[in-house]
């Protein structure tokens, strides 16, 4: 009888370890989207992050979309979203450095490189998008991505956290704790 218990044990265990779908086959995330912290708007549709998650509405016909991991997201914990005209994409950027670029389409290109590069203290302080650039503070440096080739475009360096950054296709203004850099794009910075 003990022999059949262990036959009948090693197939259950067998099918369902080993079945592909058998892990996420009925499963469906429930985040809580009651605290909204920002919004920015693409093609009719609003975004609104809301306890790090995210979710669209269309006021014309007051649909909701929610958007996840589960569904097109590659990640949890999202920090920030900006909205870039000129690519017309919603930047995601993630507590741990990931991010995401969604198109109006819901098609995401995630790019991880921030979130697995050893550049040293990658706290994450603000999200500015300018031009077709996504300028990422952190307490390291600034990031731009080139939202057009959805590429890592260049990586500065400075001494002290970077809290903040405005920029044009001429300059980038950079504040930290302590000062405000400039720097004048058409040099090698």
């Amino acid at each position: 009888m003990e022999r059949y218990l262990y036959i009948l044990l090693f197939f259950t265990l067998h099918f369902s370890f080993f079945t592909p779908s058998a892990h996420a086959e009925g499963w469906k995330i429930y985040a809580s989207y009651h605290n909204a912290t920002k919004a920015v708007k693409m093609d009719g549709r609003v975004y609104v992050l809301a306890n790090g998650d995210i979710f669209s509405y269309d006021p014309e016909d007051t649909s909701v979309e929610v958007y996840d991991k589960a569904n097109v997201l590659s990640d949890f914990g999202i920090y920030d979203i900006a909205y870039c005209a000129a690519t017309k994409c919603v930047v995601i950027l993630y507590k741990n450095g990931n991010i995401d670029v969604m198109d109006n389409k819901h098609r995401v290109v995630n790019m991880s490189e921030l979130k697995t590069t050893t550049i040293g203290d990658k706290s994450l302080n603000e999200l500015c998008v300018e031009g077709s650039e996504a300028f990422v503070s952190t307490n390291s440096g600034l990031v731009v991505v080139n939202l057009q080739t959805c590429n890592f475009a260049d990586m500065y360096k400075f001494d002290s956290p970077v809290k903040s950054c405005v920029a044009d296709s001429k300059s980038i203004y950079a504040k930290t704790g302590n000062a405000t850099y400039y720097g004048d794009r058409s040099l090698n910075l």
